[in-house]
């Protein structure tokens, strides 16, 4: 397997028992340090855009999908489109959104905004009038915005 030398690590998987591991050694310490499946991703993005951007010159990519502009070539199907920053991000700003929420906010998060259920039969099941279940929908939104701002909306 070819390994670049600009990388300052190495990314492998292991499996046993079907549970899988992550692991990252850091080449300059050797230290080998077991890492969840998110930092595994974000470490081998890293490191394919890296491959990427370190071509000896004249050294160009094969691609089947090869366009040639002007005085360039653009490579479409090797950029990566996932922003696994902007993912992380997202993701901390929902984890800090669920802490600060009260026990009825948290129910109408799980039950409407993730799993799909409406205002109104949300309200009929816990036997709540709608405007209620509403309101409480508004304080989400207004605590959603507080965290994210107004990139993010649900």
């Amino acid at each position: 397997m070819y390994k670049n030398k600009e990388f300052d690590y190495d990314l492998w998987t292991t499996e046993t028992a079907g549970e899988k591991k992550y692991w990252v050694r850091v080449r300059n310490t050797n230290e080998v340090v077991e890492v969840n499946i998110e930092t595994m991703r974000f470490l081998r993005n890293q490191e394919k855009g890296l491959y990427r951007t370190v071509l000896e010159p004249g050294e160009s990519i094969l691609s089947l999908d090869l366009i040639k502009g002007d005085d360039e070539v653009k490579n479409k199907w090797l950029t990566d489109k996932y922003c696994f920053e902007d993912h992380l991000s997202l993701k901390e700003d929902i984890l800090l959104l669920e802490k600060t929420m009260t026990q009825k906010e948290l129910s109408v998060y799980v039950n409407c905004f993730l799993n799909g259920i409406s205002l109104r039969r949300y309200a009929k099941i816990y036997q709540l009038p709608y405007s209620t279940v509403k309101v409480v929908q508004d304080k989400i939104r207004h605590k959603l915005e507080k965290i994210m701002g107004n990139s993010h909306k649900l």
